[in-house]
């Protein structure tokens, strides 16, 4: 589905949204006018602080809309804010939307990236994992910031099904039968970890690990497979000098996928696939393949990230 199209669906009247950058006039042009035609008009974003300093010093692309349509604020992080969700909320439901996109013109309309989204009507369970996204993202603001607790307040006050909602505090069972889980970093074990703990189903017969940006030591790729010991694992990779080919011994058991799309379009996407007999475990969202994202043997990482879990049937992640 296309980004306008998906941001054009009705019955919410509030979006938090985090990204680890913004672009104002891309921002304000294809995602806020959609969020806006859909009736929403409860909009908050927060973004990595210095990213948005960053942003709010470029003459040539200052806001035009925030603080009206919109508000915006850095994050209440010293960490690297990476995490790329979108929480929106109406009177009888909600979605979140989690994966690689920024609020900027690649995130939004050049980039290949990947997203997906749980609905409220999904069942109660589906539910508990939108309001523990909201507690996520209301956790990451400033307690200072007095426009963004009131937008949180006035979302609340008009959404009874989130009020009467308990946050989501691990794995559930969605009402298609398959298992989800949200994975924000800020525990003391990293993201990866959590995902290995998370495959409980047997050998691991293929890891297949896709993202543009790798850490040197490929050490948070070599932490995956020593807990999984996967027979087989496959990066996927593009051709822009990102992934460190010297610092890995590909063999038998690590191939390197290069996908040549043609198009011109950065490829954005990150996931993690780990497949056994029985199920695909998804892992996507915003941390790609490194140390600092998803962390290492002993390590939680060091970025705020978010991701989520999906158990499907086999096959049907690499689908």
């Amino acid at each position: 589905m296309k980004l306008r199209d998906h941001l054009r669906e009705e019955g919410y009247h509030s979006c938090l949204m985090t990204s680890f950058g913004i672009g104002f006039e891309a921002f304000e042009a294809l995602a806020l006018s959609s969020l806006e035609r859909a009736g929403c008009r409860n909009i908050a974003v927060l973004t990595d602080g210095r990213m948005l300093t960053g942003a709010l010093g470029d003459p040539t692309g200052l806001p035009q809309q925030a603080g009206q349509a919109y508000s915006i604020a850095g994050a209440a992080s010293s960490a690297l804010f990476h995490p790329k969700l979108w929480v929106q909320v109406g009177r009888g439901g909600g979605r979140l939307s989690i994966g690689s996109a920024n609020l900027t013109v690649g995130g939004l309309s050049g980039n290949l990236e990947m997203m997906t989204s749980l609905y409220s009507e999904d069942g109660e369970d589906a539910a508990a994992l939108i309001a523990q996204a909201c507690g996520f993202v209301e956790s990451l603001a400033d307690p200072r910031d007095a426009p963004f607790a009131m937008q949180v307040a006035w979302m609340r006050a008009r959404s009874p099904w989130l009020r009467g909602t308990a946050p989501a505090e691990g794995p559930v069972t969605l009402s298609d039968g398959t298992r989800a889980a949200l994975l924000f970093s800020g525990e003391d074990t990293g993201i990866g970890a959590r995902f290995c703990d998370l495959v409980e189903d047997g050998p691991v017969r293929q890891l297949i690990a896709l993202g543009p940006y790798w850490d040197r030591a490929l050490a948070a790729l070599s932490h995956l497979r020593t807990r999984l010991a996967p027979k087989e694992t496959i990066a996927v990779i593009e051709d822009t000098g990102l992934f460190p080919g010297d610092s890995v011994e590909v063999g038998d058991a690590l191939h390197l996928h290069w996908h040549e799309r043609g198009d011109g379009r950065f490829v954005h996407a990150k996931a993690l696939i780990a497949q056994t007999d029985h199920y695909d475990h998804l892992l996507m969202g915003s941390a790609n393949c490194t140390r600092a994202a998803l962390g290492a043997a002993g390590e939680p990482g060091s970025n705020v990230e978010a991701c989520l879990y999906r158990r499907l049937p086999a096959e049907a992640a690499v689908e």
